[in-house]
C-alpha cells in the first residue's frame, strides 16, 4: 500500500548491509518516528551515545546528544519487536 508505514519483519528483510546507522537512517528504514526511534535504541547496550557542547567554555550551557546504532544492536531490536508482535 502506497504511503503505508512497512512492517517490522519487511524492514529486517529490507536494510541494506552497513555497520553503523544514524537515527535518522533508521527513521528512512522503519517508517517511525526520530523519538520513536531514539526511545527504541537509547539504553540498548552497544549504542554510542555522543554529547556535545556546543561551547565547552561556557558552563551550564545546552548540550547536544546524538546516538549511533550499531547493526547487530538494530537487528536485535527489530528482532524483539518483531516477536513482541506475534505475541
Amino acid at each position: 500500500m502506497l504511503g503505508s508505514t512497512p512492517t517490522l519483519s519487511a524492514i529486517f528483510d529490507a536494510v541494506p548491509v552497513k555497520l553503523i546507522y544514524s537515527p535518522a537512517e533508521v527513521v528512512a528504514m522503519t517508517g517511525r518516528s526520530r523519538r520513536t526511534i531514539i526511545r527504541w535504541f537509547e539504553n540498548e547496550p552497544g549504542v554510542v551515545l555522543l554529547e556535545i557542547l556546543d561551547h565547552p567554555e561556557k558552563l551550564y550551557k545546552r548540550c547536544y546528544r546524538t546516538i549511533r546504532i550499531p547493526r547487530t544492536v538494530f537487528d536485535h531490536v527489530i528482532a524483539r519487536r518483531i516477536s513482541e508482535i506475534a505475541h
